[in-house]
């Protein structure tokens, strides 16, 4: 059902942009880049009931690069392409009838492909919601037992982890160029990690929290206005 609604927020990003897109007022397109990081509470969906593991938040971490691409705005409101290249880690806490069955420890280069819907909440201030898929490379996984034993699973994991997210966030804008990023965001698979196993279902669920600085690294030269 999550899914869904994601699904839902995504499109709905999209059309707000392009219903306000040939109304846009003339902006000067710009190109930021950035850095993130930020905890994550990570555990598993199942799209199978078969499953009848339980599974817990676990406290994970993520980073890496971000770039973002504003090409529109109307009055107060801009839009923009959002992606970046983040190291995360995934994975839950594994209960069965009450008992630690231990945890799993997947990691991922992941690629977030959001529409941005951006408006200005005061002078130096604005908010966004964000939406769109993203991709995730398999890098590695790992299971760790009740007994603290680590097992390499890396084979019995998919390569790709395909999902939805959404973030609700802010900046903070200072000096000429610089801003700082404060971000939360919900991100569901809808793909399977393990579908070569024999009980397929399982599908990767977290809560992110990132904090991150941007810099504004082009911006296209103003057109002169018609006398």
């Amino acid at each position: 059902m999550i899914r869904y609604y994601l699904t839902g927020i995504i499109f709905s990003v999209l059309i707000i942009g392009y219903s306000f897109e040939s109304q846009a007022d003339e902006v000067t397109p710009n190109l930021h880049i950035g850095v993130e990081g930020g905890g994550i509470g990570a555990t598993f969906s199942r799209a199978s009931s078969e499953n009848t593991s339980d599974y817990l938040y676990r406290g994970r971490l993520a980073g890496g690069v971000t770039s973002r691409f504003e090409f529109a705005r109307f009055k107060s409101m801009s839009f923009a392409f959002r992606t970046g290249l983040l190291y995360v880690s995934k994975g839950p806490n594994v209960e069965f009838e009450g008992r630690d069955q231990g945890a799993f420890t997947l990691t991922y280069l992941e690629l977030p492909f959001f529409g941005v819907t951006a408006w200005q909440a005061a002078p130096s201030l604005t908010a966004f919601v964000a939406a769109g898929p993203y991709l995730g490379i398999a890098l590695g996984a790992q299971s760790t037992g009740a007994n603290g034993d680590v097992r390499d699973i890396t084979d019995s994991i998919d390569p790709l982890d395909i999902g939805v997210g959404g973030a609700l966030g802010a900046t903070w804008d200072f000096g000429e160029r610089f801003a700082l990023v404060l971000e939360g965001r919900f991100a569901e698979g809808i793909t399977d990690i393990d579908s070569t196993s024999d009980n397929p279902g399982r599908r990767n669920r977290s809560v992110l929290l990132m904090v991150g600085l941007d810099y504004e690294i082009w911006r296209a030269q103003a057109t002169p206005t018609s006398p």
